[in-house]
């Protein structure tokens, strides 16, 4: 009984570390949460533990900035909105679904927000955003967000949790 019960032990063992992953979205969905919340959510803490210990000034330049809010004119000619709520470092900024409103992640940007600064922002001809020619590239996508960042001075390093069709985006930013 003893040499195989312990092999019986260390196969169940194994099998609990590589489950791990299954289990920690099971106990995300029993909150009842929408799936894609759970799912920005859980994608943020594994973000967040991957990056965000990785900030070499330990956060105090951001979390003495004040969060930016507001409409801001681009280099580009454009204008969008942005509302960034907390302080911290890294910062999240949440790039949400096609035609998704801000409102959909102020739950996870406000709970996020006591340790991190959050951004949530309007692409351009959605929500309090101006106008813009259409049709719109992903690359446009995301050069209007990255001259937001830098128009708004919203302090890196960054987080991007994209939802939906903002996964897209966020990947492409990622790459260049």
């Amino acid at each position: 009984m003893g040499l195989s019960y312990t092999r019986h032990m260390e196969k169940l063992a194994q099998e609990r570390h590589q489950m791990y992953p299954q289990r920690v979205v099971r106990q995300a969905l029993r909150l009842n949460l929408p799936v894609p919340i759970a799912v920005v959510l859980l994608a943020l803490l594994l973000a967040l533990a991957v990056v965000g210990c990785s900030s070499g000034d330990g956060g105090t330049a951001a979390s003495q900035k004040k969060a930016p809010e507001g409409t801001f004119d681009l280099p580009n000619g454009r204008s969008l909105y942005i509302e960034c709520r907390g302080s911290g470092s890294p910062t999240i900024v949440f790039e949400l679904g096609l035609e998704e409103p801000r409102s959909d992640v102020s739950y996870v940007q406000d709970t996020l927000a006591r340790e991190y600064m959050t951004c949530s922002y309007d692409r351009a001809n959605n929500g309090q955003t101006g106008k813009a020619p259409t049709p719109q590239t992903a690359g446009d996508v995301v050069n209007d967000l990255h001259q937001l960042l830098e128009t708004a001075e919203v302090p890196g390093p960054y987080v991007l949790a994209g939802s939906s069709y903002g996964g897209f985006f966020v990947q492409l930013y990622g790459r260049r």
